[in-house]
């Protein structure tokens, strides 16, 4: 085995270990794992993005760029980097940059639901609406069970007044991952916009119980009061009704 080979082998080992302490809420073990590789093998990608993902998981996103243009710069073809570096870049609000990327990261692996969705998510920040949708079906078409597209896919049509698709598509996203908090809040908020209040009432109080301290903003009227209670109190009166 050569020396290279060697380093290579060490490198690739440490950083399992260091995402296993990532996985293991060790962040500072893990970060401290990738200082010490790309001290030794500074164009070593796969270090600098996983350092990019822990700086971005500790709110530090500025260090997250800087590092995911790291990875992009040891490795400008591969899918995943490009996804992270446009994600962060979408994340500090700057959608016109991210989109680049986010569109590399898809020509790189036009298969990567990953990177589609992420796509996906920047035309819609740039309000190119119809694109979005049709990158988030393409994503579905790859990974039918990607329960984050579906939901997503839900707001674009329940933004368009596509209720019973946005409906289908918050149900099918539930269907894959029933834990799923973001597409409960959203099913529940289409029920209740469409008159079907005591429908709705089950999926806002899980969807709020899934977040607590920091539940959609959609979930709380004014003054911080939990929307699920204000239905329960509209539920309520309408059974005294009949």
């Amino acid at each position: 085995m050569t020396m290279l080979n060697q380093t290579v082998n060490e490198n690739a080992k440490v950083l399992d270990e260091a995402i296993m302490q990532f996985q293991h809420d060790d962040a500072l073990g893990a970060e401290a794992q990738c200082n010490l590789i790309l001290k030794e093998s500074p164009k070593f990608g796969a270090a600098w993005s996983l350092g990019g993902v822990i700086a971005a998981a500790t709110a530090r996103l500025p260090l997250a760029i800087e590092r995911f243009q790291k990875a992009v710069e040891c490795e400008p073809n591969n899918s995943a980097f490009l996804t992270n570096l446009g994600k962060a870049l979408r994340d500090a609000a700057r959608s016109v940059e991210a989109l680049d990327f986010c569109q590399r990261a898809v020509n790189a692996d036009p298969q990567s639901a990953d990177a589609l969705n992420n796509l996906g998510f920047v035309l819609l920040d740039l309000n190119r609406t119809a694109e979005a949708e049709s990158v988030f079906v393409r994503a579905l078409a790859n990974a039918p069970r990607h329960f984050s597209v579906w939901n997503n896919l839900g707001i674009i049509q329940r933004a368009q007044g596509k209720n019973n698709e946005a409906l289908n598509s918050f149900i099918q996203s539930l269907a894959i991952n029933s834990t799923y908090a973001e597409a409960r809040a959203n099913l529940g908020m289409l029920l209740l916009e469409t008159h079907n209040a005591e429908e709705a009432l089950p999926h806002l109080r899980q969807a709020a119980a899934a977040l607590p301290g920091h539940a959609p903003p959609h979930l709380y009227f004014e003054e911080g009061q939990p929307l699920y209670r204000c239905v329960e109190s509209l539920v309520g009166k309408k059974r005294n009704i009949r």
